[in-house]
């Protein structure tokens, strides 16, 4: 199962308010971080400074 979530954050590299939308696995144990399927910032679709918060 997977589901979808949205941030609201500032970027890194350009220091402007941007949009981060995070699509995760859903976790079967309460003792495993949740997976991480596709990221997506507003900004640059290809950004990896802001992909590093989220594992």
């Amino acid at each position: 199962m997977e589901y979808t979530e949205t941030y609201q954050s500032y970027c890194p590299k350009h220091n402007t308010r941007v949009v981060h939308t995070v699509i995760f696995k859903k976790r079967t144990c309460s003792r495993i971080q949740e997976t991480v399927l596709h990221f997506t910032c507003s900004q640059d679709s290809r950004c990896k400074e802001c992909q590093k918060d989220y594992p």
